[in-house]
């Protein structure tokens, strides 16, 4: 694994793991990494995960009167590529969505 310092605000820094494959392996062609765009997919993946997840949960939580929390880990790659990590000790962001009724 490969650490890179990354930008994220103006003010916030956050050093940013990723696998050395893709844009962070080196290769003939020179490619810059782009740690900051992996940070940006991830947020923008969590987003979309989201949605998806309450898409799904509403109308079960609805009928059945709970809440519900998901956890998952999400992993980058050097390409800004998002997975969801199937070993949670293997993920550079661990979320928690808590999902209640009506919200």
């Amino acid at each position: 694994m490969a650490f890179f310092m990354t930008q994220v605000t103006d003010d916030v820094m956050l050093l940013l793991e990723a696998e050395t494959t893709g844009a962070f392996s080196k290769s003939d062609l020179e490619i810059r990494p782009n740690p900051i765009m992996a940070f940006l997919n991830s947020v923008d993946a969590v987003g979309k995960l989201g949605r998806s997840f309450s898409d799904g949960l509403s109308p079960t939580m609805e009928s059945a009167g709970c809440d519900v929390d998901v956890t998952f880990g999400i992993k980058v790659d050097g390409n800004g590529s998002v997975m969801i990590s199937k070993e949670a000790q293997h993920c550079q962001f661990n979320v928690t969505m808590r999902f209640t009724r009506g919200g």
